[in-house]
């Protein structure tokens, strides 16, 4: 059952247990996944999925910050993809999450993964973004904008169109 507006919580667990979907947090992302504004509070479950292993489940979730803004409603997309190798993972058309993810960079120790998705040239309803996430909100940032500096040179993406998400009003 997915969370009620304005609570922001682990409810999807009961759903996908932890060894199968992860919570990431995006600590960092262009502004790039069709809503707006951007939540507070920005959530995906990645992994892979336990009958199939050469498919990549990607959730995303977000809430708002409290119930009384009725403009943004609750948003919950779901990818299944082919998972290539080593990293490229090719998607196939979403309304709300890029195609052709890209992991750029794994850092273990402080279990922080960034991607980035290629645009198609052509196709006007492909957007190309980046995203940072960590599987917790409370690292040093200097971690963070390691990351992003590596990830803006990966992916041709300006590091000054990165936004910072902002977990302390919903967690």
């Amino acid at each position: 059952m997915p969370p009620t507006n304005g609570e922001c919580t682990e409810s999807f667990i009961e759903v996908y247990p932890p060894q199968i979907m992860d919570t990431w947090y995006v600590m960092m992302h262009t502004d790039s996944l069709t809503v707006a504004p951007m939540p507070d509070c920005l959530i995906v479950k990645f992994g892979r999925r336990m009958s199939f292993n050469s498919e990549i489940r990607i959730d995303i979730i977000y809430m708002k910050e409290d119930a009384s803004e009725v403009s943004l409603p609750f948003l919950r997309g779901e990818v299944t993809v082919p998972g290539g190798e080593p990293f490229g993972v090719k998607m196939s058309l979403s309304p709300v999450f890029p195609k052709n993810i890209m992991i750029s960079d794994f850092d273990e120790d402080n279990k922080c993964l960034a991607f980035w998705s290629c645009a198609d040239l052509g196709s006007s309803t492909i957007q190309k973004g980046a995203w940072l996430m960590c599987q917790s909100p409370d690292l040093d940032q200097e971690v963070i904008v390691n990351m992003a500096e590596k990830i803006a040179n990966a992916s041709d993406i300006e590091l000054s169109d990165f936004i910072w998400t902002e977990y302390e009003t919903c967690l």
